[in-house]
């Protein structure tokens, strides 16, 4: 496949063959790939190795390629968290992002807005004084994350990254028509 970037193919190999460490996707102002900058940030996490084509890809997005992506483990195995850390790092590569975060009500949605906020913060990215709610919040660069429920409209919003983290509360929930229909 002459067209496929070498890190895709070396993605899809890593896949196929999970005992060496994973392909890294290129950064534009040096930081570590995901993967290593986690526990940089975080001391108190250790890096996902299980979620490796997952930060990969959380990698490629933080350079505005266009990626669409579904990450399908276990609760309890560090999705959201390495996310909002794939946020953070992101922000702090091109604070100029506009970035939707959606889950399955405005209360949760709030919580994980406040988590974001106060990451990016503690990584340097600045957020403007004017523009600093837990739902909403800017940078002195003009990016920024929206924090919503994922039955909410985003219409009208400015989005480069959207990520829908448990949009439904309970599977009970994921199985009524009418609440599938409202986050689609």
């Amino acid at each position: 496949m002459p067209d496929t970037p070498e890190w895709a193919r070396d993605l899809a190999a890593w896949s196929a063959d999970q005992d060496r460490p994973p392909p890294v996707a290129p950064t534009r102002d040096g930081l570590p790939p995901l993967l290593e900058w986690i526990p940089s940030v975080s001391p108190e996490l250790q890096s996902p190795a299980h979620l490796a084509p997952w930060c990969s890809m959380l990698d490629r997005v933080a350079t505005k390629q266009a990626v669409r992506g579904l990450c399908a483990v276990p609760v309890r195995h560090h999705k959201t968290v390495t996310t909002m850390h794939g946020i953070a790092r992101a922000l702090r590569q091109d604070p100029s992002l506009h970035i939707i975060f959606m889950t399955h009500s405005q209360l949760y949605a709030n919580s994980r807005g406040r988590q974001i906020r106060d990451l990016c913060k503690r990584v340097g990215v600045k957020v403007h004084k004017g523009a600093d709610t837990i739902h909403e919040w800017k940078t002195e660069e003009g990016g920024g994350v929206l924090t919503m429920s994922a039955q909410a409209s985003a219409l009208g919003q400015d989005v480069d990254i959207l990520v829908v983290d448990d949009p439904f509360e309970s599977p009970e929930e994921a199985k009524k028509q009418d609440v599938r229909q409202r986050v689609d």
